[in-house]
Order: structure tokens, then sequence, then C-alpha cells
């Protein structure tokens, strides 16, 4: 299966008709491909293409939960994949579904103020015939409150619960006097 190879040729189709109409192209972000992820995924699951994900989250929410905290604009669609087709042509067949619907063109595309963008293609195995696809564009810069491109983790409640106790404890050792030797 070429996913990956389906993901980066419909980047480049997108950058290709950005630069055709002198746009900047867009880089590509790994936060937003995990928020595009989440959704096409979503959308395997139910059979349906929708931008509103399982907890009825919208995609400012996936990217935010992502640790991008800027604006986000998204593209969804399906595409059933013919017997012989390539890769590339799945590609063409998911970018021209975008094109030939203008809220995805003038709003997605063709917007000028994006400047990331991350795609995600899923497809059920074994017997998938349905490509599930989401490209999700960015504006700017990722959220400061992770580090490295890190997700921030949360801890589990037990480690929530052990901190707080170690806290209270040294807290109450403190005012003892106890640690103060």
């Amino acid at each position: 299966m070429g996913w990956k190879r389906i993901e980066r040729e419909v980047l480049r189709l997108t950058n290709a008709e950005r630069s055709r109409c002198g746009l900047a192209r867009v880089d590509y972000s790994r936060r937003l491909h995990r928020a595009a992820k989440t959704q096409a995924k979503h959308m395997m699951r139910i059979k349906w293409i929708t931008h509103t994900g399982p907890h009825g989250n919208q995609p400012a929410d996936r990217a935010k939960r992502e640790g991008y905290c800027e604006f986000v604009g998204e593209c969804c669609t399906g595409v059933l994949r013919r017997r012989g087709q390539s890769d590339r042509e799945i590609a063409r067949r998911i970018f021209r579904s975008w094109m030939s619907s203008t809220p995805h063109d003038e709003r997605g595309i063709r917007a000028a103020h994006w400047r990331t963008a991350g795609v995600a293609v899923v497809r059920r195995l074994p017997r998938g015939s349905t490509y599930y696809v989401s490209l999700v564009f960015g504006v700017g810069v990722p959220n400061s409150g992770t580090t490295n491109g890190a997700r921030r983790k949360r801890k589990s409640r037990r480690a929530r619960r052990k901190q707080g106790f170690f806290r209270r404890l040294f807290g109450w050792m403190k005012q003892e006097g106890h640690l103060n030797r």
C-alpha cells in the first residue's frame, strides 16, 4: 500500500496548483498530519465523509490537541480504488474531487493565507476499496506550549495522586522543621 506516496503526491499537487495561481507553497507539518490522520481514521470507521470528529470536535480542536494553535482549515474526501490504478492516479482523483468543489478550492487549496499543511490517507484493510483522505491547512506557528515538537503527555491519575501526596508530605515536614537540619 502506498499511503505515504499518495500523501506526498497530494501535497505536491496542492503546491503545484498554488504555484500556478501565484501563491506561496505550503510546508509539511507533522502536527497537522496527525490531526488529519485522526479525522481520516474517524471517517473510515463511520464510513462517512465529514468535518466533525468522533466527539463532535472540529478541525481546530484536533489541531490544537496536536499542539498547533493557529487558525486551520480542512478538506475531506473519499475515493474508491479502481482495479489497476496507480498511487499517482489515486492522488490525482483525490485532488480533482477537491478542485471540483468550490469551498474546498477557494477556501482551501487556493486560499492565500495557508502556510503549512498535513495530509493523511487511510484505507480499511484487507478488503477496503475506499481511501479516506483529510488535508488540514494552517497559517503559521506551532504551539509553544510543547517542547521540541513532542506532545505533552498527561500524567496518569495514580502519578498525579502520588505527586500530590509527596507535595503534602514534604510541605508538612518542612512546616514541622524536619527538613531544616
